[in-house]
């Protein structure tokens, strides 16, 4: 069901009656990429730019298998047993902030393999989300029957995880290639259209396998186009949109020193 939800998302959305929590660019919107020494082997190329996010990725990598580890020890025959180590260590391997490390202005051939990275590290970390349901009030973990309704989630959240698991190396592998056969990024400003443009897709990626307490079970096929145009506030008293992507409105917007907040018309 989730599925098909979000296949009519991608379609067509505008009109929706909720809007995404606002997301803003951090550190780095890929306006100014990190370069890394270029090899004596080979000459300079975007894989120069993206040394730190490949770095940061394994790191997250790792981290997601020891939370994976950690989550399947919890699932007991009759019970699940959500314990803080669990949580804590989940928490550890959100790869949201690797993305700062993604620069602005990647050509097409190589920003699409490389958020097809980035998206497998989301699938997998949302896939834990039935485990962060699992909390009281008060904040504590709780111990569930496997015949809860919420442990069926949990383990259908989990089942989203395998996937993108099982790809990621390959997907990482083809990101690199694709990087080293592309020419070094030309830094761009903070303020730049090509440094919103990537604040999108990243939004777009987290609200494609966390939005509607989806879990994890989105796959990126192509970059969503993305289409600048004033759109009227579509009921009175809204706001204006700046744009949409693929049909879905978004609006975004520059602070100095804070990067770009956007918002995407869709829930």
């Amino acid at each position: 069901m989730r599925r098909a939800f979000f296949a009519v998302l991608l379609a067509a959305l505008v009109g929706a009656s909720c809007t995404s929590a606002p997301l803003t660019s951090l550190r780095n919107t890929g306006s100014t990429p990190t370069t890394a020494t270029s090899s004596t082997t080979r000459p300079p190329s975007a894989l120069d730019n993206l040394t730190a996010y490949f770095t940061a990725v394994a790191n997250i990598d790792q981290r997601l298998k020891a939370a994976a580890a950690v989550a399947n020890g919890n699932i007991g025959a009759t019970e699940i047993t959500v314990s803080k180590a669990t949580l804590d260590i989940i928490a550890t391997a959100d790869p949201t902030p690797a993305a700062n490390d993604i620069p602005a202005g990647l050509p097409p051939d190589v920003m699409q393999p490389v958020l097809r990275v980035q998206r497998d590290l989301l699938s997998r970390f949302y896939a834990f989300r039935g485990f962060t349901v699992l909390v009281t009030e008060q904040g504590e973990p709780e111990t569930i029957l496997r015949s809860d309704e919420r442990a069926a989630y949990l383990m259908s959240c989990l089942q989203n995880g395998s996937q993108p698991a099982a790809s990621f190396a390959a997907d990482l592998a083809a990101a690199q290639a694709a990087a080293s056969h592309a020419p070094p990024v030309v830094a761009v400003d903070a303020s730049s259209r090509a440094a919103a443009d990537l604040a999108l897709w990243l939004h777009y990626l987290v609200l494609a396998n966390s939005g509607c307490m989806m879990c994890g079970d989105f796959r990126v096929t192509a970059i969503p186009a993305i289409n600048w145009h004033h759109v009227a506030p579509l009921s009175p008293g809204g706001n204006s949109w700046d744009g949409d992507m693929a049909g879905i409105l978004f609006t975004a917007q520059y602070t100095a020193g804070q990067g770009w907040a956007v918002q995407i018309n869709a829930c």
